[in-house]
Formats: C-alpha cells, structure tokens, sequence
C-alpha cells in the first residue's frame, strides 16, 4: 500500500494555482511584528499590538464565501517546507473550520444541507455532517464542506471536532494501550495500525488507540451515508467556464467515503482542534494513500498523532510538508498523545511545520484556556482586529441544543449564504437521539396578511411567498414556508419577521398563522 505520487512537486504546484491579487496586510505600513526577533526560519503570525481587540466564540462563527476559501487555500498550499513565512491568513481560516466542526453538530448520524450563495443565486456549498454516536454531545463528529470552485470544480474542507467535557471523550483521550488480538490477556500494546493491511512504510504506521477508535466512527457513518441525491449537483459543479468537464473529476461512487477516495476534488483540506486535529492527521494520509493525490493538512492544539513511521508518512505525503501545526506556546496538550505525556522535543512527536502563537499572559498562566484560546490579527469582522477565537471546554452548546436554531442559523449563514430550494435537508438516522431537544412536527401552516382597505386576511402572492421564503431560510436552513400551493414546510411567523430589515414592508404586516385543516 505504499503510495505512488507521479510528481508531488506537481500536485503542489496544481494546488497554488496562478497567484492571486496581492491581499492588503492587515499590519499597514511600518507596523512593528513582535515575533520578528529569533523567528528567522521559522512560520509565524504577524502581531499587531495597535489593534483594537475583540472577541469570536464558536458559537458566532460564519461559513466563509467561495473567494475566501479559494484564497485560503492558496496561501496554505504556498507555505514553504523551510525558512520564514508570515501564515496569518491559513491559521485564521484554520480556526474558523475547526469551530464550525464544534457549532455545527445537529445531532444526527449524518445530514447533508446544500446551501445556496445570496451573491451568485446559486447553489454553491454542500455541508455534510457524520456524528459517531447517539449522544449528540458525545463522540467524534466531523463537518465536510463541499465547494463549488470558481474555474470548475469541487474543493473539499473536512473539519473534526475536538474534546468536550464528558466521558466518552476523556476515555479515548486516555486510551494510550490496545489490547492485543482483542485480548487482554495477551497484553497491552502501545498504538495499532491505520493500514492494518499494508506493507511497507504505510504497514507499520501505528496511531494512538483511542483517537483511531474515534476516527473509525466517523468513516462508518461517511461509508453508510449515501451521495447519490448530490451527484446531478456534484457533476455539475465540474464543468468549468468554458463547459469542459475538469479532468479527472467525475465520479460515480454512492457514498461519501467512496467518493472521497475516488479524488473527485480539486483539493481537500483536514483541520481539526485537538483530538479533532489527530482524526484530521489520519484522515488526511489515509485519503493520500487510496485518492493517489496530494492533501493539506491544518490543526490547532493537537496531541501526539502516531509512531515515527505515521510521522514520516505524513510529512512526505501531505501540504504542506506534513502540514502546519498550530499552537500555543506551552499547551500542554500538544506534549500527550500517542506517547503519554511526551516532555521532549515535539519534533519527535508531531510531523508537519510548526507555527507556535503567543497567547495573552492571563491564559498562558491557565493550561485550560492555553488550549482553548487562540489570538491572532483577523479580519473576520470585516475590518483588521486583535481577535481571540474562543474555543468549547466545560461547557459545549452545539446546535443540537436548540431546536430551533434561531441564533445558531443566523450566525453561521450570515448574509451570504441561504438554504437551497431545489436540495433540500436530507438527515440519515437509526433511531431516536438520547438527548437534546426532541423537534416536533407541527402542522402544515402558512402565512396571511389583514388588508385595512377591504378588512379580509388575504394571502401572499407568489412573487411575496418567494421573498418571504428568502428571508425564511436566511434564519432557519433546510426548512421553507408552505405557500397556498402546498408546496414545503412551515414554522412561526415571529420567526419570518424576524429575519427581515426593518426597511421590509412585510415588516410592520399583520400576520396570521392559519393551519392546514386536510
């Protein structure tokens, strides 16, 4: 099983792509960089001490547009294997996926919801999610965007969540020993093998017991989870300005997995926050191996991952060189893993580049917050900021939690993205969840407005429904206003009003809920 690149300089040149607009430095000119002094050959983040500073949980995290992504994964894929580099735009991005990999957890074994762009009035993102247990706050869970690039094709960013406070996830953190043959008494062993079958360098790569127990679930639920409702939409996104297919591209596999190993991408990127950061470290050199086709890797916070033969594999396989590894200086997170607690130098026990960040003093003096808060220059909030990306601890409040996913929904669409009308929520589950809020089917229902001139409720036209259905799904994706024609779902008109400016002339309207009597 020992991988076969044809070029992988090639792969990394695909990847970068023709260089883009230079992007304006958030530093401004003559800006003073803290970690200029003993940073020569070394990754860094630019510092910025004249920032106004602010505040980001995962909680109000947005899903970037297509251009940033785009971008993003240029900058990453231009990191050099050696000497300096300024790779404040791939952390920054780095930690806005990983967060969505913590905020959207709906619950369920596995979803997919395709989104629509409010810019290009098209569907342009798909986001898959694969849940490993029942328990919604519990397990490995990982969240896969699907992008519809702009010169023809599909890029893939696959986010894994970290822990959480409970149990479940304590327990594989703590799982260093395996078992052999399954078999107590035969005795414990340190690591077992991502390539159980393979030989060579890909045969003896062993990984940590407890993350790979994890990793499993989640390529259970991706392999059991059928694409076959998104190929007209995938097959279409392959075609590029000029109508021709992008070569390569096409797939007929039947599920996420297959699809994924079949290399229908463009390119595909893995992040992931601490064990989230490990899974992504398996799951990029595993998709390396069978797609025949180089990937990028970007973690933050993350443990030991495997043995020295893993550790090979992936800085000869993955982007950039091994991938970059982000943390705090002094987590002592990044120091367990697959060794235990590992007091040495971390090259023995992570591959990739490093890219060490300078926390605040008042959570560098705290290992809980060292892990969990990361700051950097961002301009997530449309303007150059101090931004400190606040990460789940003790409590984690995942939209499984609300129902209704009022504020969840607003925040992560923004006011770029709305639910497709043409794909709607498909949501792959077994049985019921064990916790979270149960949500209830109500009756069909719409909307109708009192007309002051005639004294009569009258209903929306078809033109108004289709507004109202806009702003609807602006709020609340995957679920639509049911017009006079039946045509979908329904929910609460506060919920519509809501959702629109206040310039709306629906706005100020007297509504009504009238409810289906068939």
């Amino acid at each position: 099983m020992q991988p076969q690149f044809a070029n992988h300089q090639q792969a990394v040149q695909a990847l970068q792509g023709a260089p883009s607009a230079p992007r304006p430095s958030l530093l401004g000119q003559g800006s003073p960089d803290r970690l200029a002094k003993g940073s020569e050959g070394k990754l860094f983040v630019a510092a910025c001490p004249q920032l106004n500073e602010a505040t980001l949980d995962y909680t109000k995290v947005e899903l970037p547009s297509v251009p940033e992504v785009e971008r993003w994964v240029h900058a990453l894929s231009a990191v050099p294997a050696e000497g300096s580099a300024d790779v404040t735009l791939p952390v920054d991005y780095t930690l806005r996926f990983e967060m969505l990999s913590y905020l959207r957890n709906c619950g369920e074994e596995a979803q997919s919801l395709v989104l629509r762009s409010q810019t290009t009035n098209s569907d342009d993102v798909v986001e898959l999610q694969f849940h490993g247990t029942k328990n919604h706050d519990a397990g490995a869970h990982a969240v896969a965007y699907l992008y519809r690039l702009s010169s023809g094709g599909v890029g893939a960013v696959l986010c894994f969540k970290g822990t959480t406070c409970n149990s479940s996830d304590w327990g594989k953190d703590l799982k260093i020993w395996n078992a052999i043959d399954g078999d107590i008494t035969k005795g414990l062993r340190n690591g077992v093998h991502l390539f159980p079958d393979g030989a060579g360098l890909a045969g003896d790569a062993q990984v940590h017991p407890g993350y790979f127990d994890y990793y499993q679930t989640i390529l259970a639920r991706m392999n059991a989870f059928s694409v076959e409702h998104l190929q007209p939409l995938l097959q279409q996104w392959q075609f590029s300005d000029s109508a021709l297919p992008v070569a390569g591209s096409i797939s007929e596999a039947t599920n996420f997995l297959s699809w994924l190993q079949s290399g229908a991408w463009e390119w595909c990127v893995f992040v992931g926050h601490s064990m989230g950061g490990a899974m992504a470290s398996y799951a990029a050199t595993e998709l390396a191996v069978h797609s025949k086709k180089a990937t990028l890797l970007s973690t933050s916070g993350t443990p030991g991952c495997g043995n020295a033969e893993f550790l090979r594999l992936q800085n000869e396989l993955l982007l950039p060189d091994g991938g970059l590894r982000i943390h705090n200086h002094g987590d002592m997170v990044t120091m367990t893993g697959y060794s235990g607690l590992a007091l040495r130098s971390n090259r023995k026990c992570h591959a990739g580049r490093s890219v060490v960040l300078w926390p605040k003093l008042m959570h560098r003096l705290d290992p809980y917050h060292n892990h969990l808060r990361f700051n950097i220059p961002s301009d997530v909030f449309g303007q150059p900021l101090s931004v400190t990306y606040k990460f789940p601890g003790w409590t984690y409040d995942p939209a499984a939690e609300h129902s209704d996913a009022e504020s969840f929904s607003t925040n992560f669409l923004g006011m770029q993205w709305t639910s497709s009308h043409d794909f709607p929520l498909k949501v792959q589950r077994s049985s019921p969840r064990r916790r979270g809020h149960v949500q209830r089917s109500l009756p069909p229902l719409w909307l109708q407005w009192f007309d002051a001139e005639s004294g009569m409720w009258m209903p929306y036209c078809d033109e108004d429904q289709r507004l109202l259905r806009v702003a609807f799904a602006a709020e609340k994706p995957g679920v639509h206003l049911r017009s006079l024609d039946g045509e979908a779902y329904c929910d609460l008109k506060a919920m519509v009003q809501r959702s629109m400016t206040a310039g709306n002339e629906f706005r100020e309207t007297e509504m009504r809920v009238v409810f289906d009597k068939d």
